[in-house]
């Protein structure tokens, strides 16, 4: 049996390979590497706005420090509020934990769905006998792949990775404003 070649066809077939090779690339590499850099630069810049904020008060903190009372009392207050501290941080951590796990499931879903809706498109269109050129497309998918993969590791590493989000100012504002709240809100 012959097929018949149509060139709507032809780049409907291209576009649904590809797209579903692309798609299922794009969420395996955010999963297994993007998400391992945001962890590590998002380490990094919790400690640079810490270090930062720690280095503008450290003076007052060697004063507080210093006087042995308080020294007692802030060694009371931490060791009193961090049982309920690890406890709560506990809880939201493995509330995300859960809330990360639906997401990568929803993910897998839908490339999965993805890649199904394509085969069976494919499918169709070739049990009405045009021509789809596996071959080709897949090769050229390959290729465009590899280039996609080079543009993404190269913006993760290049751009991503040294770009600094986290404002200290900001943080250091927010900590105040959220301190002078409470106090406000005890009053």
């Amino acid at each position: 049996m012959t097929c018949v070649e149509n060139e709507s066809i032809s780049i409907l077939s291209n576009s649904l390979i590809q797209g579903s090779i692309v798609f299922a690339f794009l969420t395996f590499f955010f999963f297994t590497y993007v998400v391992n850099v945001e962890k590590e630069e998002f380490k990094k810049q919790v400690d640079m706005v810490v270090d930062v904020i720690f280095q503008r008060y450290a003076d007052k903190f060697r004063l507080i420090l210093n006087h042995k009372l308080s020294k007692s009392a802030v060694y009371g207050i931490i060791d009193s509020t961090e049982e309920d501290f690890i406890k709560s941080s506990l809880e939201e951590t493995s509330d995300l934990t859960k809330k990360n796990k639906e997401i990568i499931s929803t993910s897998i879903k839908s490339v999965g769905i993805f890649i199904l809706t394509t085969i069976v498109i494919i499918a169709l269109l070739s049990f009405y006998g045009y021509c789809i050129p596996f071959k080709d497309i897949t090769k050229e998918a390959i290729f465009i792949l590899f280039f996609i993969f080079l543009v993404e590791f190269t913006f993760i590493n290049l751009i991503a990775k040294n770009y600094i989000s986290a404002n200290p100012n900001y943080v250091k504002n927010k900590i105040a404003q959220s301190i002078i709240d409470y106090v406000n809100k005890k009053k």
